[in-house]
């Protein structure tokens, strides 16, 4: 998956900074947090802070253990090890042997819909050209040259590509 960039965006992001030779960087911070919090939220355990975590299942239709206490013992377990190289994140899941393939399915649909509901409200800011405005009959140059809208967008972009692939390609 590919996180959205941080806002506001650098100065002179297609520019080199000056005496050092090297561009603007670009943080993904909020998405890479807000992941980590919803998949800390939907296991189990973490077993390596950021990088591994773990999810017991319950046979049956029984939710996950997380949802709450369930009575009876868990019988399988997925792990989530989180690969980063920000903007790109590699998520590889790990099923015990014997989970049927309906349910490994159900997993990670599940938390492919967790993942795209990651969304965020983000103020963007508009300025109206002047020879717009001044085609405009309602303009007024004291607010009206600049505006701005609240937008929801989401956090990442899934991708179904071999991510290792495309990192050593473009790298």
């Amino acid at each position: 998956m590919i996180l959205a960039h941080d806002l506001p965006l650098p100065d002179r992001i297609f520019t080199p900074l000056p005496g050092r030779g090297r561009y603007a960087h670009l943080s993904a911070e909020i998405a890479y947090q807000s992941l980590h919090e919803l998949l800390k939220r939907n296991s189990t355990f973490t077993l390596v802070k950021d990088q591994v975590y773990v999810t017991f299942l319950h046979s049956g239709g029984d939710e996950p253990s997380h949802a709450g206490h369930s009575a009876t013992a868990p019988t399988y377990f997925y792990m989530i090890r989180v690969s980063v190289e920000l903007p790109s994140v590699i998520l590889r899941l790990a099923f015990l042997g014997g989970l049927p393939g309906w349910r490994r399915a159900e997993v990670m649909a599940d938390l492919m819909a967790l993942m795209s509901s990651l969304r965020i409200a983000r103020e963007t800011q508009y300025v109206r050209s002047s020879e717009a405005a001044a085609l405009s009959a309602e303009y007024s140059p004291s607010y009206q040259n600049c505006f701005s809208r609240i937008t929801e967008s989401s956090l990442l972009m899934l991708v179904r590509k071999p991510m290792e692939r495309v990192l050593v390609r473009y790298r």
